[in-house]
């Protein structure tokens, strides 16, 4: 995606789009071609992680600025969506965590349960650590 864009340069200088953009704040840039064909790609699932951070996240950002400023319809849609989303991803990692604490806690009882009371307690401590 970043090859079919042309480098930003000012004053001779290669600048981040993210930068850039937020230079061009007020000025009607979000709405141009190239703006537009990244917002199409991302829409059609185009876009590879990069791209997005590079690219799209920078054009959200200011396209929640000009909404917030210029149509509060638009921005309540964007935040509904925007918390939508957060929600689901937030449950998402929740389940992981709630999985790799289940892990700790079966392996803290595998461990109890090895413990001779004869030999060295040391030892399956550091077992236990280094499987952790």
């Amino acid at each position: 995606m970043s090859k079919t864009l042309p480098k930003i340069t000012v004053d001779g200088q290669e600048t981040p789009f993210c930068e850039f953009i937020k230079d061009m704040a007020g000025t009607g840039f979000i709405f141009n071609e190239d703006c537009e064909e990244i917002i199409n790609k991302a829409a059609a699932g185009e876009l590879d992680w990069i791209a997005v951070d590079d690219y799209f996240g920078p054009i959200t950002s200011e396209l929640l600025v000009e909404s917030a400023q210029e149509d509060k319809d638009v921005f309540d849609q964007l935040t509904l969506a925007i918390k939508s989303a957060f929600y689901k991803l937030k449950e998402r990692r929740e389940k992981e965590e709630f999985k790799q604490l289940q892990k700790r806690v079966a392996n803290l009882e595998e461990f109890i349960a090895s413990i001779d009371e004869t030999e060295n307690c040391e030892e399956y401590i550091r077992e236990f650590i280094e499987r952790s």
